[in-house]
């Protein structure tokens, strides 16, 4: 394991910054701990989650749909409503030019 990627903690920045546009509170609940699959890249500190069970349920693909058009292209934004894991999840992926 290994620590949080700089291009995390802006990504960070600019969640928060959506989450406080909308009169929300800001929550990471996870970035290099906590269970996730084995290849996962919250182990290598490229990707964190945000915590959503104070979203209204009707305003969470907007939410996650702003953060993705504020964060950039860089980053996949995927909002996970499974009752028992319900988060954004956000990973650093640059996307390699063609």
């Amino acid at each position: 394991m290994v620590g949080l990627q700089p291009q995390c903690v802006l990504g960070m920045m600019i969640v928060k910054e959506v989450y406080f546009s909308r009169g929300l509170d800001c929550v990471i609940t996870s970035i290099t701990e906590g269970v996730h699959s084995r290849a996962s890249i919250h182990y290598t500190g490229g990707a964190f989650d945000v915590r959503t069970r104070h979203v209204p349920v009707d305003d969470m693909k907007d939410l996650a749909q702003d953060i993705k058009n504020a964060i950039g292209d860089d980053f996949d934004v995927v909002l996970h409503m499974e009752p028992e894991n319900l988060h954004i999840h956000v990973e650093y992926q640059p996307k390699k030019p063609y």
